[in-house]
């Protein structure tokens, strides 16, 4: 085997073992993973633009729930701290409700979602 092709699937199998670590682990993980990616980046924009385009979000953006998750980050990653609760809550309530409406695609995730959906008040972490 030449150098290049081992090299080739060493880079294939980290690639493999990148994207199974992070579809399981929890889409809130994927998401806080996220948002860090692009911590360093000087505008809101492009944070935005790498946190979805984060291999740790794939699994949700590749689900029938993709633009309320991108609605919700980006709201998220947009809003002031103060307020982020209030100005995004919709987004985050949309997107519960199409996890619960398409529970097959998300597991176990999606269980807990079901199992809290009547909840009411701050999440408990």
């Amino acid at each position: 085997m030449s150098p290049r092709n081992a090299t080739n699937e060493r880079e294939e199998e980290k690639a493999t073992s990148a994207s199974s670590s992070s579809s399981s682990s929890s889409p809130l993980d994927g998401m806080a993973e996220a948002i860090e990616k692009g911590a360093h980046l000087p505008t809101v924009e492009e944070r935005i633009k790498v946190a979805l385009e984060c291999p740790c979000v794939k699994p949700l953006r590749d689900t029938s729930c993709r633009e309320e998750f991108d609605q919700a980050l980006t709201c998220f990653m947009k809003a002031d701290e103060e307020t982020r609760a209030s100005d995004c809550a919709d987004r985050f309530v949309a997107l519960h409700q199409c996890m619960v409406k398409h529970s097959e695609e998300f597991k176990e995730f999606a269980e807990e979602l079901v199992k809290h959906k009547n909840i009411e008040g701050p999440a408990q972490v």
